[in-house]
Formats: structure tokens, C-alpha cells, sequence
């Protein structure tokens, strides 16, 4: 564990779940002008997103999809400028809900008894951890 967590008082949750339908949210993005935005706030560490609830990335990896806006590693950049400003990150990795995974891969999707899919807040869709995407998705990634 690292040695800024069991000190850690002040965190920020960037919570960014950002579909595809939303092209342009994330064209712009600024590492040096997001960094220093935390920064300012004076968290003592902040979540940064990984993989959100639609399945999307926002880092470089060979397994899964990274959002389609994005053209550079937002974790990645963000992590290495926190990092350097004496700020802790946590990744923030969706584990159970996977839109996206859900879609592509019905058979890897959480259903009820009726066999329906289990659906959360009415959008999302969770994802079975006895189907294949344990290992052929969430682990590589």
C-alpha cells in the first residue's frame, strides 16, 4: 500500500462515465491543466478512471476499447503529473458493470431467473464473473 494513503484526508472522485454518443467530451483533454485543476483543490489524492461503466478505457491497452475521443492516455498522464505534485491516485476500474463487454458478449451478461438481463439504474448491465470475461477481458486488461 502506498506510504500517502493511511495519511490521505482529502480525496476527489472524478466521476467520468462518458459514452461514445458524446464524441467531443474528451477531444480537449488537458493533462497540465487537469493536473494543476486537482492540485489546486488541495486533495490529498484523486480517482482517476480506468475503465468506466459503458466499457470504455482511458489508457492505452491491447485488450478492451479505449473511448474513441481520447487521443492520449488519460490515466497514464494524469498519474505521472499528480504523482509529481505529491498526490496519490487510485485507478478507478469498473469491475461488475460493462456495458459494452454486456453488449458484445450477451452470453456474458448477468440475467434473472426468466433469464432477462440484470439491469442497474435502468442502463448499465452487469457482467457474469463465471463467463469468460474474467479472464479474457478484466484480467488482461
Amino acid at each position: 500500500m502506498p506510504q500517502w494513503f493511511g495519511k490521505a484526508y482529502k480525496g476527489l472522485h472524478l466521476d467520468f462515465h462518458t459514452p461514445e454518443f458524446l464524441p467531443d467530451a474528451i477531444v480537449n483533454f488537458d493533462p497540465d491543466r487537469w493536473a494543476a485543476n486537482i492540485v489546486r483543490s488541495g486533495a490529498d489524492y484523486a480517482n482517476i478512471f480506468a475503465k468506466c461503466h459503458y466499457g470504455i478505457s482511458y489508457y492505452r491497452t491491447a485488450v478492451g476499447h479505449i473511448h474513441s475521443g481520447l487521443k492520449a492516455d488519460l490515466l497514464g498522464e494524469l498519474t505521472s503529473r499528480l504523482k509529481a505534485a505529491g498526490v496519490g491516485v487510485v485507478a478507478y476500474y469498473s469491475v461488475n458493470t460493462d456495458l459494452r463487454a454486456s453488449l458484445e458478449h450477451p452470453d456474458w451478461t448477468q440475467v434473472d431467473a426468466a433469464g432477462k438481463p440484470l439491469l442497474t439504474e435502468g442502463r448499465w448491465r452487469d457482467v457474469c464473473f463465471n463467463s469468460p470475461y474474467f479472464r479474457q477481458l478484466m484480467l488482461p486488461q
